[in-house]
């Protein structure tokens, strides 16, 4: 049960955590915004001052709820930091030591609102974020119907997928391009042609796989061997086919960064699928390892903060905010070097997403001998 005291940090931390929020945002949106202006002009020109400033706001509401995903919990940090100070410089932790409550017990409330900010980040990052990503995935001006290069990629198969362009807000790929490998899949090397492709996602009833609208050559032209007739299908459309395979809309558009806007199990499902596959990076596993700690690793900062920012023997406020923040950027630090490392193949990714929890849990236990009690 919540007491007097918990409500009135978690309030006060809470609070701060917003105001920090909104400042970073808004910071990001000004400075991104004027930097870009002449193509949101460019691109809105004729739709006169309201359509270019609902076209701004539209593209910051998403950027918004994708920089909260990335830097939602470093705030939650900073601002933990900023009520501790708060408390102190005020002296309101005197009365609550000379009550004999322990220290550690205003870990508390800092507990409960960075499990919240992780439950809401995590929400975030598995239910919007895939969403959302064809918005995020548009520069300056563009909207979502925007087409992007395919990028050819290749499946377990050995199939190629390559188009002209992808149309990521209506799942569609145009003038889709697919080479059939030979002797697996055809007799003969055949590309088939289309004028655009619609992904869909495996059902209950249906495989995942590649619609190809107005096929050419049609299905009854193909000479495709045992293994190549269970993988492209005949519909009652004569000239449509369709194509059971593992690779994804987001594969074939910015496929080096659109791993970043996959929910966790399409991220597993990813790195699993091509786990044969040249195309699969190291990257794509840390983002898997690191999406695991990182809920714990802003718990173990809860416990890195306190005795840092309340200390004992210490008459300089400033002096302890500054040695708190520079152990949290050499942690940040510790995780984008570790990150380099793992993708220079000299650590595995686990130990690259392990390595700040460890590290940050060994600081939190030697510090906290330090806490003024």
């Amino acid at each position: 049960m919540l007491t007097l005291l918990d409500r009135y940090v978690f309030s006060r931390y809470l609070a701060i955590y917003v105001i920090a929020f909104l400042a970073v945002f808004g910071l990001f949106a000004v400075l991104d915004g004027f930097t870009n202006v002449d193509a949101f002009q460019q691109a809105h020109n004729r739709g006169g001052l309201i359509h270019l400033l609902w076209a701004i706001g539209e593209r910051y509401f998403y950027q918004g709820l994708f920089l909260f995903d990335l830097a939602g919990t470093a705030v939650a940090m900073v601002a933990m930091v900023s009520t501790l100070a708060m408390i102190q410089k005020n002296g309101e932790l005197n009365p609550v030591l000379a009550a004999g409550i322990p220290t550690y017990r205003l870990a508390m409330p800092f507990i409960i609102g960075i499990t919240i900010i992780n439950a809401v980040s995590i929400a975030n990052q598995e239910f919007v974020i895939p969403r959302i990503s064809s918005k995020l995935q548009i520069g300056h001006g563009e909207d979502a119907n925007t087409g992007k290069f395919a990028e050819p990629v290749y499946d377990q198969q050995l199939i190629l997928f390559s188009g002209e362009k992808v149309i990521l807000s209506e799942q569609k790929l145009i003038n889709p391009l697919i080479t059939l490998p030979t002797p697996m899949i055809s007799q003969n090397l055949i590309s088939i042609r289309g004028t655009e492709a619609v992904y869909f996602k495996a059902g209950k009833q249906n495989p995942a796989g590649w619609l190809i609208k107005q096929s050419q050559p049609k299905f009854s032209d193909l000479q495709l061997t045992p293994q190549g007739q269970a993988t492209i299908r005949s519909l009652a459309d004569a000239g449509s086919v369709f194509i059971v395979t593992d690779v994804t809309l987001d594969q074939l558009a910015n496929r080096n960064k659109s791993y970043k806007f996959l929910a966790t199990v399409d991220l597993y499902d990813r790195i699993v699928n091509q786990k044969n596959s040249p195309g699969m990076t190291v990257s794509q596993l840390i983002m898997f390892h690191s999406r695991l700690t990182k809920p714990l690793l802003n718990l173990v900062g809860v416990f890195l903060v306190l005795p840092l920012i309340v200390r004992k023997e210490s008459h300089n406020l400033l002096y302890d905010m500054f040695v708190c923040i520079s152990t949290l950027t050499c942690i940040m630090m510790l995780t984008l070097s570790s990150e380099f490392i793992a993708r220079s193949s000299l650590i595995s990714p686990e130990q690259c997403a392990w390595l700040p929890v460890i590290v940050s849990g060994f600081l939190a236990a030697w510090f906290s001998v330090q806490v003024r009690s």
